[in-house]
This record gives structure tokens, sequence and C-alpha cells, in this order.
């Protein structure tokens, strides 16, 4: 894969993982201010659906205030390069493709756990020994914004961090996840 350069060398000890880098300058308190704003009238995806996460409302991908999780495994059947990964599955989507692999936890979001940010830190950081970057997929991840900036707040591991997305994110959203997310992996919908 080309691009990954960067990836290689917080691997190996040598440049520390972007969310790293925003904590330390404060970017990342000012990202997840962001996120919550972006949440008071819902602007993640391009649905611009307007409701206000943080008091609860649910919104057209069927995410409310709290993030669930379907699964959070290791995985080695990734793209070679980024394998193994520690693997976050977000209930919620924007998409409710008939085709999805991750269906039906993936788009039903009541079938996913309520986690805490402290409680995926936690994971993420008793797992970093064994990994090579952590995955936040789904659903979709980028309506998760908020958890997963404050989960990144907690993790104390020099880990690179990936989104795996459908795409269907909005330039808000893109603005937000700058300088935070290493690796981007899109599948692209129709």
């Amino acid at each position: 894969m080309m691009g990954l350069e960067r990836y290689k060398k917080v691997l190996r000890g040598k440049a520390k993982a972007r969310f790293l880098l925003a904590k330390k300058k404060g970017l990342l308190k000012k990202k997840i201010k962001e996120a919550e704003k972006a949440m008071e009238s819902c602007n993640l995806c391009e649905r611009n659906c307007k409701v206000n996460r943080m008091k609860g409302e649910i919104g057209e991908c069927g995410a409310g205030s709290h993030w669930r999780i379907f699964s959070a495994k290791i995985s080695k059947y990734e793209e070679p390069e980024i394998s193994p990964a520690a693997m976050i599955f977000n209930s919620a989507c924007t998409m409710h493709c008939h085709y999805c692999n991750t269906a039906p936890q993936s788009v039903t979001p009541q079938m996913g756990d309520v986690w805490s940010e402290e409680k995926a830190a936690q994971w993420i950081n008793e797992n970093a020994k064994n990994i090579r970057c952590v995955i936040f997929s789904g659903g979709e991840p980028t309506i998760h914004i908020l958890s997963i900036l404050k989960t990144l707040n907690k993790v104390k591991k020099n880990i690179p961090i990936a989104i795996n997305s459908n795409a269907y994110y909005s330039e808000s959203a893109a603005k937000i996840l700058k300088d935070i997310i290493d690796i981007y992996i899109m599948d692209f919908r129709y």
C-alpha cells in the first residue's frame, strides 16, 4: 500500500500517532467540542437530519447519544499491512445496504451494547501490544465521532488509528477527523 510511510514510522516508534500529537497540542479537546456542537444539530453525515443527539434524539442513521458497539475483536484478516488490528464495530449506519456483511447488527443500533469511552480505551490499551492499529468500523463510525474522540483522549498507547467508513459523511465530520486519524479505509457504496 502506498502512502503508509508515516504509519510505518509510528509502528517503529519513530513517530507519534496523530491523535497523540493532537492531544499534546490541545487540538483533541477542541475537536471534542466541535463534535459535541455537530451532534446538537446533527450534521455528521450527508443526510443532515439536524436532530439533537446530545439530548438523546435519534438521527436517520439510528444513532442517539449513546455509543453502541456490537463487536470488538482482534482481526488477522484485514489488509496485510495493518493486520493484526483491533476492530471496534459501531452500531448504526448512514446507509442500509441489503448486502451489508455486518448486518443486522450494524444497522440495528439496539443490537449493540452501550460502551463507555473508558471501557473502549481500556480495551485498546490492553490490546495495543498485540496489534498494528485500531480500526473503528461499523456500521458507520463517523456518526460516533464524539465517542471515538473521547476514547482516544483516554488512550495512552502510541498506536495508529484507522476509520473504515462507507464515505457518506459530511465535510464537517471530515474536518473534525482531520489530524486525528492515521488511516482512512473507504468502502464506497452506490
